[in-house]
């Protein structure tokens, strides 16, 4: 679990926001979920109860015209109503049109199967009604009433009775059905949803110490960056020779993205002032030939040097001695150029040679030998009255005889330990 969460944390792969939405967009679409199907429950235990109370007051009223009718039976029979049976026929059609009003068809009947035996039964009943008022239209009231307490009658009337008991006894244990379905539905829902609520909220637990994970690695890594570009800026600012990081422009010509403090100091440029700038800005003769050749110079010996000329903002002006490197950072191929400053070193070097040029002309127009060794005795110069002398030219004896190896045998030992 826990490699699982520094893997899915990576700062390269984790994004607090989509997770965030992402949980947001499930509960809210689980509490939808939810909404719609508690809702459909409500709805169909609505519509099945009021077609269960619907069906129950008309088993009612059906058992109330029965009623009607058996009464208007024995009136026809014992009194010999001549209007008995046009009440019989319309209380009879009166349940007829109930039963029929109320058919069988899928999702109509509560209770499949409830009123068809009530009509059957009705239908039996009616048969042998109808059988009892032709003995009373004939003038057989005897048989008529006898007809009336017939077994295939009193039949027919105790089957009527008991579909329209069992209809009420079904619809009873309907209605209890109903509410237990209902509750145990409500039950099914809350228990889901408690699931979906821990899970929820363990998803809510690992999204937050994701995202706290995520953004404490966010933090370290760029409080390690901001160390780094510390320790580089330190470094970079504190190093002797000059830095100058450049980015050639379209036409080639190098624009200074950084330089360090050594840069400043020397230049008296701040670094807000040469950022930007191309670097002719401190570099004067820097020309298309010159940026060739020295391009060429550093793509065949990344070591080598080379001298340039820099102007300081005040307009006076010093000699560096440079070096090039291509480096890569970030997306960007830009030149690092290190450099240091040359003038005194330039200054020394020719006051030198101009100081040996004085003493060789010196030395040349002398009439005199005049010559110099080390201190092993080893001839390091010589003029070329050392000819006329000794028969030697300057070149025999410069870096290749020592000078008591011109003597004799008897003293050369002597010079020479003298020498040493």
């Amino acid at each position: 679990m826990r490699e699982w969460i520094a893997r899915l944390t990576h700062p390269g792969r984790f994004r607090p926001g989509l997770v965030l939405a992402a949980a947001v967009g499930a509960t809210a679409l689980f509490s939808a979920v939810i909404a719609v199907n508690v809702q459909l429950a409500h709805h169909r235990l609505h519509e099945a109860t009021r077609s269960a109370a619907r069906l129950g007051g008309l088993v009612e009223e059906v058992s109330d015209l029965h009623e009607q009718l058996t009464g208007v039976m024995f009136k026809a029979v014992s009194l010999g109503d001549p209007s008995a049976e046009a009440d019989h026929r319309r209380i009879s059609g009166s349940i007829d049109d109930i039963l029929q009003s109320f058919d069988s068809t899928p999702g109509r009947e509560p209770v499949p199967g409830t009123l068809s035996a009530i009509r059957r039964a009705h239908d039996r009943l009616k048969a042998s009604e109808l059988q009892v008022f032709r003995w009373v239209d004939a003038g057989y009231p005897d048989s008529a009433l006898a007809a009336l307490h017939a077994p295939q009658y009193t039949r027919a009337d105790h089957d009527f009775h008991g579909a329209v008991h069992q209809t009420t006894r079904q619809l009873t244990v309907f209605r209890a059905e109903l509410a237990d379905r209902f509750t145990h539905y409500l039950l099914i829902i809350a228990l889901v949803t408690a699931v979906f609520v821990l899970m929820l909220s363990a998803v809510w637990i690992v999204i937050v110490l994701m995202t706290r994970r995520f953004y404490q690695a966010q933090t370290r890594t760029e409080t390690a960056l901001r160390e780094s570009e510390l320790r580089y800026r330190t470094l970079f600012d504190h190093v002797g020779d000059h830095i100058l990081v450049l980015e050639p422009d379209e036409q080639g010509l190098p624009i200074i993205v950084d330089v360090n403090e050594a840069v400043v100091r020397a230049c008296g440029y701040s670094r807000a002032e040469m950022v930007g700038k191309p670097v002719t800005l401190i570099d004067p003769d820097l020309s298309p030939r010159v940026i060739l050749e020295r391009k060429r110079l550093i793509g065949s010996d990344p070591a080598a040097t080379f001298q340039a000329r820099h102007r300081r903002k005040d307009g006076s002006e010093f000699l560096v001695e440079s070096r090039g490197t291509m480096v890569r950072i970030g997306q960007k191929d830009l030149l690092l150029t290190v450099e240091r400053d040359i003038t005194e070193r330039v200054r020394i070097q020719e006051a030198l040679r101009e100081s040996e040029e004085r003493f060789r002309q010196v030395a040349e127009s002398a009439g005199e030998w005049i010559w110099e060794v080390d201190a092993q005795g080893l001839y390091t110069y010589s003029n070329a009255v050392v000819e006329k002398i000794l028969g030697y030219t300057p070149q025999e004896i410069v870096g290749k005889v020592h000078f008591y190896e011109l003597f004799t045998p008897e003293v050369r030992d002597e010079f020479k330990a003298a020498a040493l």
